[in-house]
């Protein structure tokens, strides 16, 4: 496959750039000095990469064709939000004067050109296709959304939710995410009804592996790594697995694993509380092995962490830090285990 000559790059090219982009999002100890000596063999380039690669890790692009007006109000809503940022930041005496980055200069210019992409702004403001919202987090923020029946999500870092305009009383309430969230759900049935009497009153949130059915509760659905697990705080839930005749009614306590590479649901009871510990901002592990503690530092914070004593990988750990300072466990694990830990930028090393 022919390499590209990146030093004819712009900010375009490198926003569009597969490999550029996937640098950016989920480096490797390889592609991380492959980019490194490319900036510091190219000065001229490093501000336009590092333009690009902001842009890179505040706005998504999905397969969709846009109206010239589509565009127009993605640009006007940008455009709106950089000034009342940069305004906010001015003093009141001031008239405030705005060097404008590259990507605002290049922006629309790269919307225009693009054909059938969708826009997606600012880590967590999204514009869809009609008829349907796709909220999105990034590496560095939660985000609770309030649906159209008034229920409540929050969004984990690095997790998605997409949901559509009309809930009517003619159709169940349905949602779709990926990654992690928290869902309080609005009960539309009677308080003695133990199951749907109108369509409305069910209320379904679909992932790959499997469908998760409520009248009014509170739980965790998380779909990272291939799986679906499900955590049962209040209420009951039932679980389905699409194309296929199975199902469980879920009780409180209950934790619910389902993977493409086994049959059934894997059922066991846990203590809630340490599963959606990270809507208080806190990451909390309770007698967690270690290489699950790993997946979520690459899942929820886009490291790259390679472990170079494979025997630690099934040893547990005890801990609860601030989700803000995940640095903190790097430095408690260091301690606990007699390890070296190095981090570099989203590299980390465990030695």
């Amino acid at each position: 496959m022919e390499v590209p000559d990146y030093s004819e790059y712009g900010f375009e090219d490198f926003l569009m750039d597969a490999d550029f982009r996937a640098w950016v999002q989920q480096p490797t100890p390889e592609t991380d000095a492959f980019w490194r000596r490319f900036a510091a063999a190219h000065p001229e380039l490093q501000a336009t990469m590092e333009d690009a690669a902001w842009a890179v890790e505040h706005f998504t692009i999905r397969p969709h064709t846009l109206p010239d007006a589509s565009r127009q109000r993605i640009w006007a809503t940008l455009s709106r939000h950089y000034d009342q940022r940069y305004a906010a930041a001015a003093p009141a005496d001031e008239t405030p004067v705005l060097r404008l980055p590259i990507w605002r200069q290049s922006w629309f210019r790269v919307a225009a050109s693009l054909t059938g992409a969708l826009l997606v702004g600012l880590g967590w403001y999204t514009l869809n296709v009609p008829g349907r919202h796709t909220i999105e987090t990034a590496y560095t923020e939660t985000k609770q959304v309030t649906l159209p029946d008034g229920s409540t999500v929050t969004l984990n870092r690095n997790s998605s939710l997409t949901y559509a305009d009309d809930w009517s009383a003619d159709k169940p309430r349905e949602v779709w995410v990926s990654g992690e969230a928290f869902f309080s759900v609005h009960r539309h049935a009677a308080p003695t009804a133990t199951a749907p009497t109108r369509p409305s009153d069910a209320f379904i949130v679909h992932t790959d592996l499997t469908n998760v059915e409520v009248l009014g509760t509170q739980f965790d659905v998380n779909t990272r790594r291939g799986k679906t697990r499900v955590v049962l705080n209040e209420g009951k839930v039932k679980l389905t697995r699409p194309g296929a005749n199975e199902s469980l009614l879920m009780q409180p306590g209950d934790l619910v694993d389902v993977s493409p590479s086994a049959t059934g649901f894997q059922k066991r009871r846990v203590d809630v509380d340490s599963y959606d510990a990270w809507r208080d901002g806190q990451l909390r592990f309770d007698q967690t092995p270690i290489r699950d503690i790993i997946s979520g530092l690459e899942d929820i914070y886009g490291w790259h962490i390679s472990l170079r004593r494979p025997n630690l990988a099934s040893q547990t750990f005890t801990a609860t830090v601030p989700a803000d300072n995940p640095d903190l466990l790097l430095s408690l694990l260091t301690e606990s285990f007699g390890l070296h830990i190095h981090r570099r930028g989203s590299v980390v090393t465990i030695e």
